[in-house]
């Protein structure tokens, strides 16, 4: 697991756009947790994301939404805070059946939707400075199995 300091070469980072992870696991099973931190280092514009969104697949084509996870730490926040994204199904068998679910997955998705840093000031440079940081976002996660 990462540290607090994310320049401990034990996170994975991502600059611009959203992420969408695909996880093959190799055969159909169920999926009854997953465990995914994200890092914010504000100091270092690193932001924790939005919202994380979890799909499963059973043929790696269609893939059913059954989980959204968001957070409450604020941008604001000075210390480096490292922050889980979980989900735990209670159903032993996994997805709960229904229409467009499915019971076990061959792959699953963890789509990660980035926010934009918010600017604590209103001065010339701490504007450039934002700008910037809306370019270039970061995200850092460690994912566990």
């Amino acid at each position: 697991r990462g540290s607090s300091n994310h320049r401990d070469g034990l996170w994975q980072g991502f600059l611009g756009d959203d992420l969408d992870v695909v996880i093959d696991m190799g055969s159909e099973m169920p999926v009854n947790s997953v465990q995914v931190n994200f890092l914010q280092a504000s100091r270092s514009w690193i932001f924790l994301p939005e919202v994380v969104e979890y799909s499963l697949s059973s043929d790696g084509k269609k893939y059913h939404s059954f989980n959204e996870v968001t957070h409450n730490v604020s941008q604001q926040e000075k210390e480096a805070v490292i922050q889980p994204f979980n989900i735990q199904r209670s159903d032993p068998s996994g997805i709960t059946k229904g229409k467009g679910c499915v019971d076990s997955a061959l792959q699953l998705s963890i789509y990660v939707r980035h926010q934009s840093p918010v600017s604590p000031c209103k001065s010339q440079k701490c504007k450039s400075l934002s700008r910037l940081a809306r370019r270039c976002r970061a995200i850092l996660l460690d994912v566990r199995r």
